[in-house]
């Protein structure tokens, strides 16, 4: 493949509608920069506990069972560059003597096998591992690959869809060995449950729920009935699940997601693998000491779901599909937060009373359109008097607090439908800031070097790590929930950016502003989120912000500096001193909806003798 045009799909952050981006030019995949960016990639191969525990695990298994490799969802090719090491350090003669082909990296997704070929080429493997661009069940023996293959490596995602596996399986021998076999219980809602460790009451003791051996062909679908007994009195509103990965026939390398009061000296932060949540219906179940609890967990190919006995449907036909929330957890708490709730009917109040007159209790009226679509004929040729939005779009609940603008955007194409004294809600929004120390985090997104002995410095540019990066290269702003993101600490206090004044149409707007440090650490990065004010008399806002370690159920924007820079608390507000002030510049573009901003600690000397700008 000498040149390659991809298309690749996105979201306009400012119409919500879906487009196809035509990206040329795809030896270059830095034009998938910012999806690529979003993925677990970077932190999956910064997770040394993991690398070295799949290599120990190939490394074993190819010693007893050396052979034709076939590794799918290849990803960078790390795992096949493994093998191909494990392979040359053999003692046994290879299965397959007469192939010319011992290991068969398959990657279905263009930009990562473009990716992968740099990566390969980098650390002189392009011979040694034939990388080929399939889904894994469009592989053909004698097409892509000389014969059936002996060891079959996967990366745990991807055995967690399975279907890979079922597909595959007319591609192996009988007496293959599968890497890793695996213990999996439930998945859901992925939470660090560790950042809340401090409120759970754990009322049982662990229990398995189901065993996958990967050896064998897993079913579609299953039934695991579960008895356990209760430790403590308790409310059970969650069933918290995890999995274990057994990466060797011995099951002496493991890996496992279970929270830290399970496997405390697993305890390592990364955002890729995470316990998972189910919760249970309605307020819970109320339990006794010593009681035993009786229910069912099933699954199919994609899907896990426990099932109490108290619920009156039959388990076996369960609708899985049924199974996904209409809102997930966060947005569900926000709705029963009783502040959230005052705020918002403080300002509905607050309107009625200007606007009385327009109010009609009990009447509503559906348009099915889109904003830009309506007309003044869809409103019965009256003008509006009162706009509401929250904002909030369930497709941007993965995305930046900015893209919730789209509400201005939105208020600006229906403009000739407003009244001019037309009451907006809400009525702005303030960029808001604040310096932190991110560590878990940093760590997580630092750009790669050696990972397990192989070049990987290729990769940093496209999945926009943080760290020893050329001028002018920075990684991009990425949405967390920072209450899950490990180790932080403020080291200012929050500062107010730029305001949106949603009154108005939409606009470029620009803001530059001075921040001392009120705590002395190491800085990583600012946090970034919008503060909602409702009404212009009401003082009370919607507050989007990190609460230290509370949860809250607001994602953040997160930009990481290229590296970390030691800063002092600002002792003295009349005089500046090296490493505690800083200037930000932002600008929100209009068009774009992007949000770009340039951070100068001012007078900040790096070792080097280079001035900071981050």
């Amino acid at each position: 493949m000498k040149s390659s045009t991809i298309l690749h799909q996105r979201i306009d952050p400012l119409s919500g509608r879906s487009e196809w981006v035509i990206v040329r030019e795809a030896e270059d995949v830095g034009g998938l920069r910012d999806s690529l960016a979003h993925t677990s990639y970077l932190d999956m191969l910064n997770d040394h506990h993991r690398n070295r525990a799949f290599e120990a695990a190939i490394s074993n298994a190819l010693q007893t069972h050396p052979g034709v490799v076939l590794d799918i969802g290849a990803g960078t090719g790390l795992l096949s560059m493994m093998a191909s090491r494990a392979l040359q350090q053999c003692l046994v003669p290879l299965s397959n003597p007469e192939s010319d082909q011992s290991i068969i990296a398959c990657e279905g997704f263009l930009p990562m096998y473009l990716l992968a070929k740099k990566v390969l080429h980098l650390n002189g493997l392009s011979s040694a591992i034939k990388l080929v661009h399939k889904r894994s069940e469009d592989l053909k023996v004698g097409i892509d690959m000389d014969a059936p293959a002996d060891v079959l490596l996967v990366q745990c995602n991807e055995l967690w869809r399975m279907r890979d596996l079922f597909h595959t399986e007319s591609q192996l021998k009988d007496g293959l060995v599968l890497h890793p076999l695996a213990t999996c219980q439930n998945m859901q809602h992925t939470i660090h449950v560790n950042a809340l460790a401090d409120s759970i009451e754990v009322i049982t003791e662990p229990f398995k729920v189901f065993n996958f051996d990967f050896s064998k062909i897993p079913p579609s679908e299953g039934k695991s009935d579960i008895f356990v007994k209760a430790i403590k009195s308790g409310v059970a509103h969650a069933i918290i699940s995890w999995w274990v990965l057994e990466l060797d026939q011995e099951g002496t390398e493991v890996y496992t997601t279970a929270p830290k009061w399970v496997e405390p000296h697993y305890e390592s932060w990364h955002d890729h693998w995470k316990p998972c949540v189910w919760f249970v219906p309605t307020e819970g179940l109320r339990i006794a000491n010593d009681e035993s609890i009786q229910f069912s967990a099933l699954h199919d190919q994609i899907s896990f779901k426990y099932v109490f006995d108290k619920e009156k449907k039959s388990v076996e036909t369960a609708d899985l599909k049924s199974w996904v929330p209409l809102m997930r957890p966060e947005r569900i708490g926000l709705l029963g937060s009783s502040k959230w709730r005052s705020t918002v009917l403080d300002s509905m109040k607050k309107i009625n009373m200007v606007n009385g007159s327009y109010s009609k209790p009990g009447q509503l009226r559906v348009i099915r359109k889109r904003c830009n679509e309506l007309t003044l004929d869809d409103i019965d040729g009256r003008k509006v008097n009162v706009l509401l939005g929250e904002p909030y779009y369930i497709a941007y609940q993965d995305m930046l607090p900015w893209r919730n603008l789209r509400f201005w955007r939105e208020r600006t194409s229906l403009a000739s439908l407003l009244d001019e004294k037309a009451i907006i809600v809400p009525y702005r929004g303030i960029l808001c800031g604040m310096a932190m120390t991110m560590h878990d985090l940093w760590k997580s997104r630092q750009a790669l070097k050696f990972v397990q002995g192989f070049n990987h410095s290729v990769v940093n540019k496209v999945f926009g790590a943080c760290g020893d990066l050329p001028v002018p290269l920075e990684g991009p702003i990425l949405p967390y929930s920072l209450w899950q993101c490990g180790e932080t600490q403020a080291l200012t206090e929050a500062f107010h950016i730029m305001s949106f004044e949603l009154s108005k149409p939409i606009e470029t707007v620009r803001a530059s502003v001075k921040v001392h440090i009120s705590s002395s650490g190491l800085c990583h990065g600012i946090v970034l989120w919008i503060d909602w004010v409702l009404h212009p008399d009401i003082e009370e806002r919607i507050l989007t912000g990190p609460k230290g370690h509370q949860p809250t159920y607001w994602k953040q924007g997160v930009k990481l500096f290229r590296n970390p820079v030691p800063v002092e608390a600002f002792q003295s507000k009349d005089r500046l001193c090296n490493s505690n002030t800083f200037d930000l510049d932002a600008v929100f573009d209009s068009e774009t909806g992007d949000l770009q901003i340039k951070v100068d600690f001012l007078n900040q000397v790096h070792p080097t003798g280079d001035t900071l700008v981050s």
